[in-house]
């Protein structure tokens, strides 16, 4: 007993460290959020909830305004109703731009809570996957391509990364809600509420997350009705919505018309974008999988085998799993199946963000696949391997520290390039507030109500982090129109 205890203080010492190296990782990203300033897709979508607010409309009218607006947007432009949703709900449109600074905090918690919750659910020790999740999470934070389009674009960030990270929520309580035996009839109808819900809002959304849920949802109907019909039942209902969400978004608006080819937008048939996300993904792996992962994967091994170990319930879940890691992979590929239908490959920065996201949850559900399997199969008893009984029942946290330790290391090779440094070399440099200091500037200009044409010098040549793009010199680009639009002017121009 006492050297249980032991152990479990020195496995509680690891996960406080955990905790304090990805607060260190998170610190100079929320912080930059307070130079962070709506642009683009925030103000056409936006102008909506901006325009009632500005009216005084209160909170019935703001709420007509929203609706009004994802209508318009889903006839016009914008089929992927949730998409315009949650754009039309801007935090800047609420009345002031300073609350758009809440939106790298949001986004941020919304990763890591979302990964905690999930893995979590799978290995049902809070220590254990606080440990085993932290390293991975960080990873997504630090290496992700475009930071500036997942944590501080609002429109980019809730769209794909938010959104992204709730299909994991989904997956929670759709796990819950088939296997829940509970009594409590008010808790059973609120968590099916909110499965649905979510159904609703990830249907709606990125056809990325989307199309990974409509190849889960499948795959998982077909496994039921071989297997439990009576989970199937429970089941049915959440697919349905979730399905009819993606149909009235493909088919929705300007959508449908890609489709047809009347945009010329069609680039491939489907069989073929189907065959190029797998040949794609498959290069992906190989792009993504590098030392820093690879010490992390190794690290963690023997942090999964001992959860397992002690939670006998979880050993009958793990079988076959070679077919998991072939369907899982075919799963992350169908996320890019319309972008190489569409446009022939993958474009835009947020959608190449929850791609790598997506990677690297795959890679940990297939460590812990894996280890289930061998749990399972072999036991972890000193009889059976005494290498790894050595890991798990004495000295693991010694290994754990040294393999994050090198971890580490091999990860200086690449600290210019995260996300979180480049983060506070903009804080350290002062770009970061000069950049906020021009904006605030603009806003003035913008928010005076006595000027209808407005000049802007353009910013200083920044390319990091919050900044995302500038006026145009020409009054009749999009940019220009949307900002002109929003803060009521006549015209919004870049000086020459």
């Amino acid at each position: 007993m006492p050297a249980e205890k032991n152990e479990e203080k020195k496995l509680k010492a690891i996960a406080l460290g955990c905790i304090f190296a990805l607060v260190i990782v998170l610190i100079p990203l929320m912080i930059l959020g307070f130079y962070d300033y709506p642009t683009a897709d925030d103000w056409t979508l936006g102008l909506f909830l901006h325009r009632a607010v500005a009216q005084k409309s209160g909170i019935v009218g703001c709420f007509k305004a929203i609706f009004s607006g994802v209508k318009e947007y889903y006839i016009l432009g914008e089929s992927r109703f949730s998409a315009a949703f949650f754009g039309c709900i801007v935090p800047s449109a609420w009345g002031s731009e300073k609350l758009y600074h809440i939106v790298p905090f949001f986004v941020l918690c919304a990763i890591v809570l979302c990964d905690y919750i999930f893995f979590n659910s799978i290995l049902k020790n809070k220590i254990y996957t606080l440990i085993t999740v932290s390293g991975f999470v960080m990873i997504k934070i630090l290496c992700v391509p475009y930071p500036t389009e997942s944590f501080f674009w609002y429109v980019g960030a809730v769209n794909y990364t938010v959104i992204n990270s709730l299909f994991l929520i989904f997956l929670v309580l759709l796990f819950n809600v088939i296997n829940s035996d509970s009594k409590n009839r008010v808790t059973a109808a609120l968590r099916y509420f909110v499965c649905v819900l979510l159904a609703i809002l990830i249907g709606g959304n990125n056809f990325g997350t989307s199309l990974i849920g409509v190849s889960f949802l499948l795959l998982f109907t077909f496994v039921l009705a071989l297997t439990d019909r009576k989970k199937l039942v429970k089941t049915l209902p959440v697919t349905f919505v979730f399905l009819f969400c993606v149909f009235l978004s493909i088919y929705g608006g300007r959508n449908a018309a890609r489709l047809t080819g009347e945009y010329g937008e069609v680039k491939i048939g489907p069989l073929e974008a189907i065959v190029d996300s797998i040949v794609h993904s498959a290069k992906a792996v190989l792009i993504f999988t590098d030392l820093k992962l690879l010490f992390l994967v190794i690290a963690v091994i023997p942090m999964v085998i001992a959860c397992i170990d002690r939670n006998g319930n979880l050993k009958k879940y793990f079988r076959l799993p070679g077919v998991f890691s072939v369907v899982s992979f075919l799963i992350y590929a169908s996320e890019v199946v319309s972008n190489f239908y569409i446009e022939g490959g993958i474009r835009g920065g947020r959608m190449a963000d929850i791609y790598f996201y997506n990677f690297i949850t795959i890679i940990l559900l297939n460590v812990i696949y894996w280890c289930g399997y061998y749990v399972a199969k072999k036991g972890t008893g000193e009889g059976n391997d005494r290498f790894l009984g050595f890991l798990i029942k004495s000295k693991m946290y010694i290994f754990v520290v040294f393999v994050l330790a090198a971890f580490c290391v091999f990860g200086i090779r690449d600290l210019k390039h995260s996300s979180s440094y480049r983060a506070g070399v903009w804080l350290a440099k002062g770009y970061a507030q000069d950049y906020g200091k021009q904006w605030k500037d603009r806003l003035t200009v913008l928010n005076d109500k006595n000027v209808s044409i407005v000049t802007f010098d353009a910013l200083d040549q920044y390319t990091e982090m919050v900044y995302y793009a500038d006026f145009s010199t020409d009054p009749d680009n999009w940019f220009n129109k949307a900002c002109a639009e929003y803060y009521d002017k006549e015209q919004v121009i870049l000086s020459e």
